[in-house]
């Protein structure tokens, strides 16, 4: 691309001609950093390690011979000087002016003073620009998502994010009957077998702990009421059977005297051996 002719630069040449009749201003540089393909005003110009800017040499040779280009970095905190490697692009815009493209990639990060030197066989003219190089912003890692709290059971050192995953140990809590479940839980927390028959009664109260759903106050016993035969059985027999030898017409009584306690309701039923 070619910069257009800076008619400010022909005037100072102009100028330098009609007040110094003695002396020629022989090379004229200008120097001019270049963004999005325009010359910019402004000696200074920002960029970061990597990224290829631009800037455009005017030279004036007051019809001198075709000029050639040198490049020189200084890093104003180091003081050293380079030759920086670049790409230029030039072409005459009329017998005395040339428009050199310049393109330059940075390779680290600092502050340059960039000397743009336009020479002839007779005679070199300099410019200079400032240059500003910030180091490559580096990739953010990619986020991991997990358990940030070194308290918990999961903890994850490589997590960057909680994710609400954490768990944590049981804290010690009361139990009274000492048989692994809280008091807060536990439905007989005085009763270690909680309810091992379960009638819904806990052992610590339950007087028949292992009987469901036996009555408490006969103290666990199925209880069989006391029975008063009139007349006598014969004999008793296995399994509660009392027999009798009666003649035809006889009727015994019997009585029965107590309570059944445990609600078991005891049956008696009479037979025959049919004769």
């Amino acid at each position: 691309m070619k910069l257009k002719q800076n008619s400010g630069w022909i005037s100072l040449a102009l100028f330098l001609l009609l007040s110094l009749p003695f002396v020629i201003a022989a090379v004229v540089v200008q120097t001019n950093w270049i963004v999005d393909g325009k010359a910019v005003s402004g000696t200074s110009l920002t960029t970061e390690v990597g990224k290829t800017v631009s800037f455009g040499v005017f030279v004036n040779t007051n019809g001198n011979e075709e000029p050639w280009l040198e490049v020189l970095m200084e890093n104003t905190a180091t003081k050293k000087v380079s030759e920086p490697s670049i790409k230029v692009k030039s072409g005459p815009i009329n017998q005395d002016t040339y428009t050199f493209i310049v393109d330059y990639t940075p390779k680290e990060a600092g502050t340059f003073k960039l000397v743009t030197i336009a020479h002839t066989a007779t005679d070199e003219s300099s410019d200079e620009l400032t240059l500003a190089v910030k180091s490559k912003p580096q990739p953010q890692p990619a986020e991991v998502l997990g358990c940030t709290d070194k308290t918990a059971t999961n903890y994850n050192p490589e997590a960057t994010k909680d994710d609400g995953s954490c768990t944590y140990p049981p804290q010690p809590c009361a139990d009274g009957d000492k048989d692994g479940i809280c008091d807060k839980d536990d439905t007989c927390p005085k009763d270690k077998y909680n309810d091992k028959d379960k009638d819904g009664v806990c052992g610590d109260v339950d007087k028949c702990p292992e009987n469901k759903g036996v009555e408490e106050k006969d103290g666990c016993v199925n209880n069989v009421p006391t029975l008063i035969f009139d007349p006598a059985p014969a004999l008793k027999g296995a399994y509660g059977i009392y027999v009798y030898y009666l003649t035809p017409g006889q009727n015994p009584t019997i009585k029965l005297t107590g309570k059944d306690l445990d609600g078991d309701k005891l049956k008696i039923t009479l037979a025959t051996d049919g004769v």
